[in-house]
């Protein structure tokens, strides 16, 4: 990045302190209980954005639009994605879009939990990366 965009960068932080810098990116909002009932959007990269979840397909009979064929990992990523709801009973999974590279879902808390949402995605990244280790045997 270069020192134009990084001294803006810095600028627009110290105007909104109730954001915090988390891995180079403003993802979390510091005065949010993150445990409340609400609808929570999410979205996840794979390391380098490396395309390994699904294929990119074109429209054809059965899909009006271009698609996303999953890989076995893809596979595995959804399944993960609708095991939350196991693990997590007031927790409901609303939907969820798999891309090449990345993963979108959205999450219905009920009521409130006593678990952060962080430990929720950390539980369904740790389901995808065993997945990574037993598809790589």
């Amino acid at each position: 990045m270069d020192e134009k965009r990084l001294a803006a960068r810095m600028e627009w932080i110290k105007r909104h302190p109730e954001a915090e810098l988390k891995h180079n990116m403003l993802q979390r909002k510091a005065c949010h209980d993150y445990r409340g009932k609400g609808i929570y959007m999410i979205t996840l990269c794979t390391e380098q954005r490396k395309a390994v979840l699904g294929t990119l397909c074109d429209s054809d009979e059965l899909h009006k639009q271009p698609w996303v064929k999953p890989s076995d990992l893809g596979r595995h990523v959804i399944l993960a994605w609708r095991d939350i709801q196991h693990y997590y009973p007031k927790v409901q999974v609303i939907a969820y879009q798999l891309m090449p590279d990345h993963f979108h879902g959205i999450l219905y808390f009920t009521e409130d939990i006593p678990q952060h949402l962080g430990q929720v995605v950390n539980g369904f990244k740790i389901g995808c990366n065993r997945a990574v280790r037993l598809s790589s045997q």
